[in-house]
């Protein structure tokens, strides 16, 4: 329950509870269940997490680590290479993805706080949010109240439904499809910047 490993590897692990904590789960590895404030340091290759729920934690995934649900108030730090979430729900949330890490339904309040690289959300739903799109980050579809607050660099969001909405937007970033009562607010021009600059100094 409060046990700390460093190394799991070629294993099938039922359950983690309480504070248990792994350093390091590696080669097909796989965790069915994390509750409580479980948490698990780095994933990588081709283990897999069924279900994290609670207050559970997955500080870095790599290679083409897995996550099945990610539920409750269950969070992940950063996702780095091929990583992939295919549900995140509830309040669970992501601090950071990079790379070509993917995330495949965001829905009720899921959170992501930045993405870059490649990374990929396939579909955002009910209030889910995107705190920051940086580089070549996409999110392929979002509908109900879902949520962007700034869109940079060539980031872009392919189809927006129902009544989701992108708050800033600057540089290269790009909506393509807007449908309904979705909206995409727009960032500073170049003009706007270096008179507020102006003002500034």
């Amino acid at each position: 329950e409060n046990g700390s490993i460093n190394d799991v590897k070629h294993s099938i692990i039922y359950a983690m509870y309480d504070n248990s904590f792994i350093k390091r789960l590696d080669y097909n590895t796989e965790v069915l269940y994390m509750g409580n404030n479980s948490v698990i340091d780095e994933m990588y290759d081709n283990t897999k997490i069924i279900k994290a729920d609670s207050f559970s934690k997955i500080n870095k995934m790599f290679g083409y680590s897995k996550i099945i649900n990610l539920t409750g108030h269950a969070s992940v730090g950063d996702m780095y290479q091929n990583s992939r979430i295919s549900t995140i729900k509830f309040d669970a949330n992501i601090d950071e993805m990079h790379n070509d890490s993917s995330a495949d339904i965001i829905k009720h309040m899921g959170k992501v706080n930045e993405m870059h690289g490649f990374s990929v959300i396939e579909e955002m739903h009910d209030n889910a949010i995107v705190n920051k799109m940086f580089d070549n980050s996409r999110i392929n579809y979002m509908h109900g109240q879902s949520k962007i607050i700034e869109m940079h660099d060539d980031s872009v969001v392919e189809s927006m439904y129902g009544n989701s909405i992108v708050e800033l937007s600057y540089a290269n970033s790009l909506v393509r499809k807007i449908n309904e009562k979705a909206k995409r607010g727009c960032g500073k021009d170049w003009e706007e910047q270096i008179l507020e600059n102006k003002r500034i100094y």
